[in-house]
């Protein structure tokens, strides 16, 4: 335990679906077994952020952008973070990097002024990594941790019941069959983030013949948010709507589920496809909630996979070129991944969730708390 307050800040109400304001929360609950004091700094109900009044001087800042608030318009996020550097001077301000290396050129501009106010910098994959070196010499690489996970785990792999895992399987699915009003024996597919482009809702129309050629017998769920601005609601709207006329009564969108009612669709689907632009890469946090799950898993994969890992896995995976190239690889491994038998898929389900214990809060933590001790040797700023 470090005698140290720290201030997470985010820029999403908890009342919005924001990855990175989940992640946020997440992050400060489990930053609670480190520091004497962890406060939230969110927007109000008017969207006002950030509001300082009440905030006990922290010792530490760890800023969190962008989130919805930060969307809104593009300085936003430098902006807060100028207003907290001048409300705490005297704080440690750290950084957390979020969108780097797979960021249009004005978020990296916004990012690297932000990277200029900071004491030090945090990233999350080994690209954001090798991208923010440069602009700052204080800099923590460490995973992910999960924004969902299934109820229950032990805190290690090496006590993992697998009961455990099918007892929530089977319980969930019972729950989400009877949801849906889907029949026995249909075939669950779930995909699972926030409705915009790049993140895989845009191919799933194309996906849907590579469904129907494994099974006529399935149910396309998208669950998720929407995007803070006008064109990305227009967008959620317009692509589900071409969804459920294609896949002609198959399909369902649930906007903004509970975060239990969210996990237990990743647990409960046959299968969670998520078909990413750019392949998935370690700051997806949909895919480490769904191996957190323990989901059985179908993803694109690309130039920013390699430091996940995924050998170690049991997740199905089609490179980024395939997927857009060759059609018939796709519908294969799809229909190799909904004819696996329960035995098998049960295993890839705890395999999944054997990796993801190697990306846990605990150690993510730890780590964290012993670079932000660094900081104040010396008392460097």
């Amino acid at each position: 335990m470090l005698n140290r307050k720290l201030l997470v800040a985010v820029g999403s109400r908890q009342d919005q679906v924001c990855s990175v304001g989940a992640f946020a929360r997440a992050e400060a609950a489990a930053l609670s077994d480190y520091f004497t004091n962890v406060q939230i700094l969110e927007p109000d109900t008017e969207k006002k952020y950030p509001i300082t009044r009440g905030i006990e001087v922290p010792d530490v800042i760890l800023f969190h952008a962008p989130s919805l608030h930060d969307r809104l318009r593009p300085w936003y996020p430098l902006k807060s973070a100028l207003m907290l550097r001048a409300a705490f001077p005297k704080s440690k301000f750290i950084s957390l990097v979020h969108e780097f290396s797979e960021a249009p050129a004005h978020w990296k501009i916004r990012q690297i002024a932000i990277t200029k106010l900071a004491t030090a910098v945090v990233v999350n994959s080994e690209a954001d990594e090798t991208g923010m070196s440069r602009w700052h010499s204080r800099l923590l690489r460490i995973p992910l941790g999960p924004t969902l996970s299934l109820e229950g785990l032990p805190k290690s792999e090496l006590d993992l019941n697998r009961n455990l895992v099918e007892s929530a399987v089977r319980n969930f699915r019972k729950q989400v069959f009877s949801d849906l009003n889907l029949a026995e024996g249909a075939k669950l597919i779930v995909h699972p983030g926030l409705v915009t482009p790049g993140k895989g809702v845009n191919s799933l129309e194309q996906m849907l013949n590579s469904f129907e050629n494994a099974t006529k017998n399935f149910h396309l769920v998208v669950v998720g948010g929407f995007g803070p601005k006008e064109r990305d609601r227009v967008f959620a709207m317009e692509t589900t709507r071409r969804l459920s006329a294609a896949a002609k009564g198959r399909f369902s969108f649930i906007e903004s589920p509970s975060d239990v009612r969210f996990q237990q669709l990743l647990t409960a689907a046959d299968l969670v496809v998520l078909p990413y632009d750019e392949g998935v890469s370690e700051r997806r946090s949909s895919f480490l909630s769904s191996m957190w799950s323990a989901a059985n898993v179908w993803i694109t994969t690309g130039n920013f996979s390699a430091p996940l890992r995924l050998e170690s896995s049991a997740a199905h995976s089609v490179s980024k070129s395939e997927f857009q190239q060759s059609p018939t690889v796709v519908s294969e491994s799809i229909k190799k991944a909904l004819a696996e038998s329960y035995e098998n898929a049960m295993e890839r389900r705890l395999k999944n969730l054997n990796w993801a214990y190697q990306r846990s809060w605990g150690k993510r933590s730890e780590k964290f708390a012993n670079f932000v001790e660094q900081l104040f040797v010396g008392n460097k700023n």
